[in-house]
């Protein structure tokens, strides 16, 4: 099954700017968190679980003005302690229709948003690596494929297809042997050389196969479908499983 944002955007201006306010919203046990502009209104409420005050919960509401409508479940965001060390991030959560998410079971301390918009989803063919299913082999670049077509490696077979909600940023998966490849490309002028962030997670159960992938799009344009490109990322799965893809630019 393959899934991508083809579909009407509503509120895209507001999308953006909540990727941006969302991003790096702060907040603790007892203390929430305020950003707005003048078309958007974000709050966090922390909240204890109960009376043992061992853990609480932090609920996300994103609100635009004039009562605009926003397709806010293409937005995906995760929370993290401020001091990340050691810390691996579980899940992350899409916003509702009405832009609110509820992060529970969360041990007290100071934490961070961090947003992303949501590209793809796909399922895994039933060719994927066996076993773990966090195992990352995370060949990043490593030479594999870069100048889409001279590599004397196996190249990849198309598995899904994505593209951002403006239309600036696409999403490549590929089926190569064992493994699954995720390839970023954009014909913005404006994004050649940055870096993006990805995370890859289970669209039904939220949980995180791969966080916090890095790379970088090509600074020279190229001939082809896109001027821009980035080396492929490499990633075991099981077969069968459920994917996500959501990225923001850094």
């Amino acid at each position: 099954m393959t899934t991508s944002n083809s579909k009407p955007v509503e509120g895209e201006d507001i999308l953006r700017d909540a990727v941006k306010l969302l991003d790096g919203l702060a907040f603790d046990s007892t203390r929430g968190g305020i950003a707005r502009n003048e078309q958007l209104f974000i709050s966090v409420t922390p909240d204890w679980q109960d009376d043992t005050r061992q853990r609480f919960q932090a609920a996300v509401t994103c609100h635009a003005t004039w009562h605009r409508e926003v397709s806010w479940q293409l937005l995906r965001l995760s929370a993290r302690p401020k001091d990340t060390s050691g810390f691996f991030v579980q899940h992350v959560l899409p916003l509702s229709n009405n832009g609110g998410a509820i992060f529970d079971d969360l041990e007290p301390g100071s934490y961070v948003l961090r947003a992303y918009s949501n590209l793809v989803r796909f399922t895994t063919p039933q060719t994927a690596t066996s076993g773990s299913r966090h195992e990352d082999v995370s060949k990043i670049g490593a030479g594999v494929a870069m100048d889409f077509g001279t590599s004397n490696v196996t190249l990849a077979t198309t598995l899904a297809k994505g593209v951002s909600q403006s239309g600036d940023v696409s999403v490549i998966i590929g089926s190569r042997g064992a493994s699954i490849t995720i390839k970023f490309a954009t014909n913005d002028d404006q994004l050649a050389g940055k870096s993006l962030e990805f995370c890859v997670a289970n669209p039904d159960t939220k949980e995180i196969y791969s966080d916090a992938n890095t790379v970088t799009f090509s600074s020279s344009p190229a001939d082809g479908e896109f001027r821009y490109r980035t080396p492929p990322v490499e990633l075991g799965f099981s077969a069968g499983d459920e994917v996500e893809v959501s990225y923001r630019v850094l």
